[in-house]
């Protein structure tokens, strides 16, 4: 496998690989999802420092926005960004990436996700239309789409998130990562809440507590 990130194309995602730091990395597969404006290059910094040391992949947004910038979901057309128009993409995100893991060898179960602002609706997504395959998820200034479905109370009982979330965040209010929190505890997840003085973005102790929670998650695992 190769030593350097590198780009592949599933119709209709562009995913950028991060490869293991090394032969004997977890066999353990990271998703990283950017928000509003980012892309496959953004989420960079919590291969390896957040997740551990096995591959990372990391996939472009559908909609372009602006030169390197993208995005899921139409925020013009859908201010409200609802279940419903995530729940499509989120569809085709996962079989795109299911194609891309196989054709690295690898297996596609109890995926780590990570999923900022934007693309932490994504993740909270994925794992509850596939909760059987995205166990571990981290959800970062992020928030809940309108419109979710009604699940059962035992739902996410074999699912454990990790929210972190800046209490200054003017463009994700900080009251939305409670309603996350209290969202997903109903439906049996095993939730870790990390809070700090700061604005859209994670800070330096969120995110060692997040590389403690994947570590402490993968070993629960095995």
């Amino acid at each position: 496998m190769e030593t350097v990130p590198w780009n592949v194309y599933q119709n209709p995602f562009i995913c950028r690989i991060y490869p293991p730091k090394n032969n004997n990395a977890s066999n353990h597969v990271s998703i990283l999802i950017h928000g509003w404006t980012g892309n496959e290059v953004s989420m960079s910094v919590f291969h390896s420092a957040a997740t551990g040391p096995g591959l990372s992949i990391a996939p472009r947004g559908n909609i372009s926005i602006a030169k390197e910038q993208y995005g899921w979901v139409d925020i013009n057309s859908d201010p409200n960004q609802s279940f419903s128009r995530f729940k499509q993409i989120c569809m085709e995100l996962h079989n795109s990436l299911r194609i891309v893991a196989q054709n690295l060898d690898q297996q596609f179960e109890n995926i780590n996700l990570i999923g900022f602002s934007q693309g932490g609706v994504m993740a909270v997504i994925l794992s509850l239309i596939y909760p059987q395959i995205y166990k571990n998820i981290a959800l970062l200034s992020t928030f809940l789409p309108e419109g979710l479905p009604v699940f059962q109370s035992s739902h996410l009982s074999k699912n454990r998130y990790f929210i972190a979330h800046g209490n200054r965040d003017e463009i994700v209010n900080f009251q939305q990562a409670h309603s996350t929190q209290k969202y997903l505890t109903s439906l049996g997840a095993s939730v870790i809440f990390c809070q700090e003085d700061i604005g859209h973005k994670v800070g330096t102790q969120c995110l060692l507590n997040l590389k403690l929670f994947f570590r402490n998650s993968t070993r629960l695992e095995e």
